[in-house]
């Protein structure tokens, strides 16, 4: 019956979701050089929405993506075929003075017992759709697209439900940080007009083996690099060791079992894969170059995090 219930829910959502969408797509087409903004970060997720909003909505798209110098090199290469196949105009922002790393070396050494996944991963997330947001307000582009799945349901709504709030951490306004710093976060009080928001892909039916379909197809690349494996940043490999290691937690595994519940992956699969990969990035025997990456990158070492 859980089930039944949510699938009926999603349904509803998505067919109300896919009417608004469409419907501040037409009355907003064409008014400027570009009809929305894209956060594209080189996923199958967003590399599909890329392709449904050029080929099923015909709308000129910028393309902004933020890197946290973190990115495995994959990513990297699906963006470059994405602009290219699909002839859009990008924007890449690499936040200065080393913003990013020293909000993760601060998180990191602030959690305290709370989920590094959460802590770490919500507040660049939310530095990601705030630079489409800023960017948006500044060139009067009318519409923000992040490729959010049904796993990040809960982010995307905030976000929707806060769009007229200011998104700067709490942790910003510590001496470590300036009021530069701040400004790549979301803060509706410096623009006049504020853009809509939209995480099309949210309440999605679509399957990954569609998805895949389709970019490969499109030669954007093979399978392989498109995987979630392949293309999450060092950094989300870190937390989910941290979070193993320190607390035999994984904030991921909720969403893995609501996507087994939904019957969109396999139980049998992730009944073997589930502990053996839980226990393999535990002991940095899978993903242990990329942890180590991420340490290094802010001038950690497990003993600075784990006392």
């Amino acid at each position: 019956m859980y089930r039944e219930d949510r699938i009926k829910n999603d349904i509803v959502s998505n067919k109300k979701l896919q009417t608004e969408f469409k419907e501040y797509i037409d009355k907003t087409k064409g008014q400027g050089k570009y009809d929305c903004v894209l956060l594209y970060s080189g996923g199958k997720d967003s590399s599909y929405m890329l392709y449904l909003l050029k080929e099923k909505y015909d709308l000129n798209v910028l393309s902004v993506n933020v890197e946290n110098g973190l990115e495995p090199p994959v990513t990297h290469e699906n963006i470059e075929n994405g602009i290219k196949i699909f002839d859009v105009d990008n924007i890449t922002v690499r936040p200065e003075n080393d913003l990013l790393k020293r909000i993760y070396r601060q998180k990191i050494l602030d959690t305290e017992g709370k989920s590094f996944g959460e802590s770490i991963c919500h507040t660049c997330q939310k530095l990601i759709v705030s630079t489409g947001l800023n960017i948006a307000a500044k060139k009067n582009i009318p519409l923000v697209i992040a490729a959010y799945s049904s796993d990040q349901k809960e982010m995307a709504e905030w976000a929707i439900k806060n769009l007229s709030n200011s998104w700067v951490p709490n942790i910003l306004y510590s001496k470590n940080f300036s009021e530069e710093d701040r400004s790549y976060y979301w803060n509706p009080k410096k623009y006049e007009s504020i853009p809509r928001l939209f995480f099309p892909l949210i309440y999605g039916s679509t399957s990954i083996k569609h998805i895949i379909n389709i970019l490969e197809k499109k030669k954007l690349n093979t399978r392989k690099k498109l995987s979630y494996l392949y293309t999450n940043c060092h950094m989300g490999w870190l937390t989910i060791f941290l979070d193993l290691y320190t607390n035999n937690y994984c904030l991921y595994l909720r969403q893995i079992f609501n996507q087994i519940r939904d019957e969109k992956i396999s139980r049998l699969k992730w009944s073997i894969f589930k502990p053996a990969g839980c226990w393999l990035i535990k002991h940095r025997l899978f993903k242990g170059k990329e942890i180590k990456k991420a340490l290094d990158h802010i001038d950690l070492s497990l003993n600075d995090i784990v006392k």
